[in-house]
């Protein structure tokens, strides 16, 4: 198994956010606190449930807010996201529920998301890192291998599942 797990790692190319790969989280224009969202008609930061802005607009926010390690307030502005069986927004369920400690809450919204799409890499890179966390390698190597077959080779979802697998992880809170 170790040799396996090796092999694989030492074949996957690491060149982190390489250019064509999935985006990096954009940098907010303004840094609002508390779980609040930047209105820039009122120039003013608002509360999610209040904020007319789109479902993508909040997605981004609680994932700046997640991985940034303000957890609780990612929550608050997903709470925000109209459509809750979205697989963005159930994979940044997953990702907040896993980092908070709630493992099993977290895997169960990786499920989710990935029932809703299959092709959501983000959330098989996540599921890889918990099996990771939990010890189970065989499980995030497969995970590994989805994201490959996915058309996820050199993406920031197969880095960030290596990164772990080696032992580290970019977004820690």
């Amino acid at each position: 198994m170790r040799l396996i797990y090796a092999a694989a790692l030492t074949l996957a190319p690491l060149s982190a956010f390489a250019a064509g790969s999935e985006t990096s989280t954009p940098e907010p224009k303004v840094t609002c606190e508390d779980g609040q969202v930047w209105n820039e008609d009122t120039e003013t930061c608002e509360d999610p449930s209040e904020s007319s802005q789109t479902d993508s607009f909040l997605l981004d926010n609680a994932q700046r807010y997640a991985y940034a390690g303000h957890y609780d307030d990612a929550q608050i502005v997903l709470s925000a996201v109209k459509d809750q069986s979205d697989s963005r927004t159930l994979t940044l369920w997953g990702f907040t529920h896993r980092k908070m400690g709630n493992v099993d809450l977290g895997l169960a919204f990786y499920d989710q998301a990935l029932t809703q799409d299959p092709n959501n890499i983000l959330a098989r890179s996540y599921l890889g890192e918990a099996h990771v966390n939990l010890g189970d390698y065989d499980a995030a190597l497969t995970q590994l291998a989805e994201i490959r077959a996915r058309g996820g080779a050199g993406s920031r979802a197969e880095t960030l599942l290596i990164k772990a697998m080696q032992g580290g992880t970019l977004y820690q809170g």
